[in-house]
């Protein structure tokens, strides 16, 4: 649907269409340049290879084919508040959101949710993030946050599914034994650990798991005798209740 007049470019719900294989990118225009500004601004970014991961599929296509294959059009002139939704509507009509007949990646209009990021996108945003560090203020501030917070049984079960099966490399377990090196834990946290242990029983699978690692291990005879140490502690302790 082509516009011819120019002056009714508001706000509004448009679709940009490849008239060679009709494949279509649905978008919407809420802000002060309106679709003609929005528009000018698609032209800008692809003209100049400026779109990399949230519209890859159209800079791709815009590459391939060039600016004369495509057709921009408005669908629906709406308020403001209203180009969301509209825009929705569209994206599920069209079903721009698969790649046989749209360019679209996100399916909710407005939000990243569902969206996969590629594996370029992903390992450039990866790379500008190792090595920061961040602020005491910053991770005062994100521990505030996620204070008095619970996950569901479904998240931690995700989360546990994920790190299932993963090994740490050999420098990764010698940073976590270096950071924990010299910690003194409180009376009030090994209460508190005891207290989650108390009761819980381990398989037969897991106890001779324990068993056949500790069998591997050669410990020092500093470090028998400590053990040593504290089961006669802790057998006088109960002889003495």
């Amino acid at each position: 649907m082509p516009v011819a007049n120019r002056t009714r470019w508001k706000t509004g719900v448009y679709c940009i269409t490849n008239t060679v294989n009709g494949k279509v990118y649905i978008g919407s225009a809420a802000g002060r340049g309106g679709i003609a500004g929005r528009w000018r601004q698609h032209k800008h970014a692809m003209i100049h290879g400026l779109y990399c991961s949230k519209h890859s599929h159209l800079q791709r296509a815009w590459d391939k084919y060039g600016i004369s294959a495509f057709q921009f059009s408005v669908l629906l002139l709406c308020p403001p508040e209203w180009c969301i939704a509209n825009e929705q509507m569209f994206i599920d009509q069209f079903k721009a959101t698969d790649r046989k007949y749209g360019y679209n990646t996100n399916p909710i209009a407005g939000s990243r949710l569902g969206t996969k990021m590629p594996a370029e996108a992903v390992e450039k945003t990866a790379a500008a993030l190792r090595g920061r560090k961040l602020s005491e203020e910053h991770k005062a501030k994100v521990s505030a946050s996620l204070k008095g917070l619970k996950r569901t049984p479904e998240e931690i079960e995700k989360s546990a599914a994920a790190r299932r099966g993963l090994k740490k490399t050999p420098e990764h377990i010698e940073k976590i034994a270096a950071s924990h090196r010299g910690k003194k834990q409180t009376s009030e946290h090994i209460d508190k650990c005891a207290a989650i242990r108390r009761g819980k029983k381990h398989s037969a699978e897991r106890r001779e798991k324990e068993v056949a690692i500790l069998r591997k291990r050669n410990q020092s005879t500093e470090h028998r005798e400590k053990v040593a140490m504290y089961h006669h502690k802790k057998r006088l302790e109960r002889m003495m209740l």
